[in-house]
């Protein structure tokens, strides 16, 4: 639950969960443990470690569950530790729409004696056309905060003073854009965003407004976000960026660094972060592809990729092997729609387009969440033998 749940790992939780575009799998745990210099909920800088193990649980093709932890320990003896879980659920396309809901919770506990609990939820409407994505909706969130200090000084005070509750609540609207700068298919390798939230907390509305970009080419992902919050007397400025570099298909170096800004809703100060660390992504023996029944083996240099959608009229498939041209799939009696391309080794993404309306992604692949609601699969080639169907990044 970014920015919420604990402001003192903000450099893990960058790196962990806004680094590496394949971080988002399915059915996929994964361990990242990072190094660098971290803000404390004292407003101190210093040197710090995180772990942070996480898994994603699909929960069928238009709902998914995220399962998160992190410990963050500080040169200066301080630690903090806590966890979160995430729903995500989206409704099938009409003309463009869709509804979505992102909501979630999490819990923390640090060595000043402090806990953090956090709920929040988001449900928006989403329409997409062309290259753009508009949506808007709003955005309600609960915290708790036992602090040992006065509901309204800084946290924390002396470790003898008495532990005291603030609970705070925020609510207001949100909206913003998500465009794909290049490609013409729903996934894209290159994607500007803009998020407007108005929050209103004690009864003071903020303005946060936030821009970002994100940039995928191959084993390489890089992202950056500048924000500008305005409340009455207070304005300000904060930007963070990341990198992610693939290793292998299951490691990947990250790279994070920023300033964010005060969590108006649990209190914690702002804060900035710089961390390098290793990520480690686990795959759980998920099956293959549906395989097409009656279909010939894919040709040697080919990779075949296929969905279920017996259903379907017209099924294509668009990946960034061609910039995004969309290939017809072949259907098969079993209501599987599949396509043989010609790929050489590397790791590539791709997504289903259903008769010319709904993206998807196949059941059990490896994909990675836009941020809206959206997802693009993920394929491994290790070798230019012929290959039938994909799972968990790993060689077919």
């Amino acid at each position: 639950m970014p920015g919420t749940t604990w402001r003192s790992v903000a450099a893990a939780a960058a790196v962990w969960a806004g680094c590496a575009a394949p971080c988002a799998a399915q059915r996929t745990t994964q361990v990242s443990v990072a190094a660098g210099t971290g803000t404390d909920e004292r407003g101190v800088t210093s040197n710090s470690m995180t772990i942070a193990p996480g898994a994603v649980l699909p929960l069928g093709s238009h709902l998914s569950v995220s399962l998160g932890a992190a410990a963050t320990r500080f040169e200066t003896a301080a630690w903090t530790a806590g966890g979160s879980v995430t729903v995500a659920a989206r409704s099938s396309e009409v003309a463009g729409a869709a509804l979505s809901l992102n909501a979630g919770g999490g819990a923390s506990r640090s060595s000043f004696g402090t806990t953090f609990t956090v709920a929040e939820a988001t449900p928006a409407v989403e329409w997409s056309a062309w290259r753009v994505t508009l949506f808007g909706g709003g955005r309600a969130a609960f915290a708790r905060t036992e602090v040992r200090s006065a509901p309204q000084a800084p946290l924390p005070a002396a470790p003898g003073a008495p532990l005291q509750a603030v609970a705070r609540t925020s609510a207001g609207p949100v909206f913003g854009a998500r465009v794909r700068v290049l490609g013409d298919a729903w996934a894209s390798p290159l994607v500007a965003t803009y998020r407007e939230e108005h929050g209103r907390v004690n009864g003071v509305v903020a303005v946060d407004r936030s821009a970002g970009v994100t940039v995928s080419a191959g084993v390489l992902s890089v992202s950056g976000a500048a924000g500008w919050r305005v409340a009455p007397g207070d304005e300000r400025r904060y930007a963070t960026a990341s990198a992610s570099f693939a290793l292998t298909p299951s490691a990947s170096i990250d790279v994070a660094g920023g300033r964010y800004p005060p969590d108006r809703l649990t209190g914690v100060p702002e804060g900035r972060f710089l961390a390098a660390g290793l990520t480690f992504r686990f795959g759980n023996g998920a099956p293959s592809l549906p395989e097409p029944r009656g279909a010939p083996a894919p040709a040697r240099g080919y990779t075949r990729l296929s969905i279920r959608a017996p259903e379907a009229r017209r099924v294509e498939l668009y990946g960034d092997w061609n910039d995004w041209t969309p290939v017809a799939a072949r259907f098969a009696a079993n209501g599987v729609w599949y396509a043989d391309v010609p790929l050489r080794p590397g790791e590539y993404r791709y997504a289903f387009r259903v008769d010319e309306v709904e993206w998807r992604v196949p059941e059990h692949a490896v994909s990675a969440a836009d941020g809206f609601g959206g997802r693009s699969a993920y394929v491994v080639v290790a070798d230019t033998g012929n290959r039938k169907g994909s799972d968990s990044r790993e060689e077919k």
